[in-house]
C-alpha cells in the first residue's frame, strides 16, 4: 500500500500531499476509510483525477490561494505587493526602447542640447579666428589703436581711397553676414530684442549702430504716427499700457509725462544712429529703408551723393522731419545732438535711450565714451543700454581669449577679453552721476555678454553744475 502511494502521484501528475488531500473516503465513492486494496485507491485515484477540470496554467493552484488569505478569509496584501513589485521590475527590464525613449525624451534631449551648444560655442571661438599671430595679449595694452572697425574697413591700415567702392561695400557686407551665423547659434538675437530694442522709448541715439544689426527689432510705430485719428488712436494704446502696469495712477501723480507717447518701453519718437565707418552706415541706411514703415517709397535704394569719407562728420540720412537721421562720426569725441525740440516732448534737449551694442570693445578710451553718452542721456529719466563682450566666469575660457585676442582684433576689430564691468564701474566712479543699474551676464554665454544698464542722476548732475558756475 505505501508503495502504492508512492507510485501513483508521480503518474497522476500529483503531490504527495495533494493525494491525500484529494483521496479522502468521502470524496471516493463506495471505498474504506481503512482500505488495504491497492487496485482499488488506483482505480479511484484515476477516476477522480478524470473528473476535475484541469487549472489553467496562470491560476494559482488551491493551496496557493489559501496562502494568499490570512486567518480572517483577508487577501494577504503583502505577498500580493511584493509579487507586484517583482512583475513590475520584470515589465521595466523587458520594456521596448521606444517606451524607455517616451519616459526620457526631455532629459535626454536637455542633456544633449546642452553638449551640442558648449560644443559649437568652442568651436565657434576657434572658427572665428586666424592662426596668425595667436598668442597671449594683455586686456588693455594694444598694439595699436583700436578703431572699431575690422582690418579691411580700418583707414589706419587699408588705404580705402584707392580702393573700388562696389569692393569696399562688398567687405562691409561680407562682415555682416558672416556674423549671422553665430548670432543665431549664440541667440544674440534674442538678446538685441528683449534687452536692448523693446526698452528702448522716447527720442533714441544708437552709438556705433555698424551695419545696424538692432533695427528690425524696434517698433516704429509711434515713430511714423503723423495723422490726428491716428495719433489719438496710439494716444488711447498709450492709457491702456499705462493702466496695466501697477501702481500707474501714482506713477502718473508723481511724474505727469507719464502720460505721453514715448514714455514706455518700446515706443520710439525719434531715432538717431552714428558710426565711424561709411561702408557700415551704407548697409544700415539700406536696413532701415527696409524695417521702418513708408521710408521705401521716399527713400532711393542707393544714395545718389557719395557717402563721406572716413574720418569726416557729416549727417548721411536725415528723413520724416528729422525722426529718422543717420551721422557718420567718431563717438569718442561727439555724439550727434537729439532732434530740434518740439512742444510735444518738453522741449527735452536730450536723448531718452542711448542704445550702445559691442562697442566697449572696439574704442581706445571707453571711459571716455561713457562720459560722452552720459552727457547725452537725459538726467533721472534716461537710460543707457549696453549690450558687451569681454571676460568670462571660466578661467580656462578667459585663457582662450587672451590667446586669440589679437588675431580676433585683427580680424573684427574689437577686443574680446576686456573687463567690460570693470570698466563700466570704474567710468561709474569717476562721471559725476553715472549710475549702475543692472549687469547681467548669460550663463549660457559663460559670463562673456554683458547686459549692462546705465542712467544718471538728476541730483548729481544739478550739484555739478552749479560747482562749475
Amino acid at each position: 500500500m505505501a508503495s502504492t502511494i508512492k507510485i501513483l502521484p508521480r503518474k497522476l501528475g500529483l503531490s504527495l500531499k495533494g493525494a491525500q488531500l484529494l483521496l479522502t473516503p468521502h470524496q471516493i465513492p463506495n471505498a474504506a476509510p481503512c482500505s488495504s486494496s491497492g487496485r482499488s485507491l488506483t482505480l479511484s485515484a484515476r477516476l477522480f483525477s478524470k473528473q476535475q477540470p484541469r487549472r489553467p496554467p496562470n491560476q494559482p493552484s488551491i493551496s496557493l490561494k489559501k496562502s494568499l488569505r490570512n486567518s480572517k478569509g483577508e487577501p494577504n496584501t503583502n505577498r500580493r505587493n511584493k509579487n507586484d513589485s517583482r512583475s513590475n521590475n520584470t515589465n521595466r527590464q523587458s520594456e521596448p526602447l521606444d517606451v524607455l525613449y517616451q519616459r526620457y525624451k526631455w532629459p535626454l534631449l536637455g542633456a544633449a542640447f546642452t553638449v551640442f551648444g558648449m560644443t559649437m560655442y568652442i568651436t565657434l571661438l576657434v572658427s572665428s579666428l586666424t592662426g596668425k599671430g595667436a598668442g597671449p595679449c594683455p586686456h588693455d595694452d594694444h598694439n595699436g589703436k583700436p578703431t572699431g572697425l575690422p582690418a579691411d574697413l580700418d583707414p589706419t591700415k587699408t588705404n580705402l581711397e584707392e580702393k573700388d567702392p562696389d569692393e569696399k561695400r562688398q567687405s562691409a557686407e561680407a562682415f555682416d553676414k558672416e556674423l549671422d551665423f553665430q548670432e543665431k547659434l549664440t541667440r544674440t538675437c534674442r538678446f538685441r530684442e528683449r534687452y536692448i530694442a523693446s526698452k528702448a522709448r522716447g527720442h533714441v541715439l544708437e552709438v556705433a549702430v555698424g551695419t545696424g544689426r538692432n533695427l528690425p527689432f524696434y517698433d516704429y510705430t509711434d515713430l511714423i504716427t503723423a495723422d490726428p485719428s491716428t495719433l489719438e488712436a496710439r494716444e488711447r494704446v498709450h492709457m491702456l499700457r499705462l493702466l496695466d502696469e501697477s501702481d500707474a495712477l501714482k506713477k502718473l501723480a508723481d511724474d505727469p509725462s507719464k502720460k505721453d507717447i514715448g514714455s514706455l518701453e518700446g515706443e520710439i519718437l525719434t531715432f538717431t544712429g552714428v558710426d565711424i565707418s561709411p561702408d557700415m552706415l551704407t548697409i544700415a541706411r539700406t536696413r532701415l529703408r527696409e524695417w521702418v514703415p513708408g521710408l521705401s517709397k521716399i527713400m532711393f535704394k542707393k544714395r545718389k551723393e557719395p557717402m563721406p569719407l572716413p574720418g569726416q562728420e557729416a549727417e548721411v540720412l536725415n528723413l520724416l522731419e528729422g525722426k529718422v537721421r543717420l551721422f557718420m562720426g567718431d563717438a569718442e569725441r561727439a555724439l550727434p545732438p537729439p532732434p530740434s525740440p518740439s512742444a510735444q516732448d518738453n522741449n527735452k534737449k536730450k536723448y531718452d535711450t542711448i542704445v550702445q551694442t559691442f562697442g566697449l570693445c572696439s574704442v581706445s578710451h571707453p571711459t571716455k565714451l561713457l562720459e560722452n553718452m552720459a552727457d547725452a542721456i537725459q538726467p533721472g529719466t534716461g537710460r543707457i543700454l549696453l549690450m558687451e563682450h569681454g571676460m568670462g566666469f571660466y578661467g580656462w575660457l578667459n585663457g582662450w581669449l587672451d590667446r586669440f585676442a589679437l588675431p580676433h582684433f585683427q580680424r573684427y576689430g574689437c577686443w574680446w577679453n576686456r573687463d567690460i564691468e570693470g570698466i563700466v564701474r570704474e567710468a561709474a566712479t569717476e562721471v559725476p552721476g553715472l549710475e549702475v543699474v543692472e549687469v547681467r551676464r548669460p550663463w549660457s554665454h559663460g559670463g562673456t555678454t554683458y547686459l549692462i544698464e546705465l542712467m544718471v542722476r538728476s541730483d548729481a548732475v544739478a550739484a555739478a553744475g552749479s560747482g562749475k558756475e
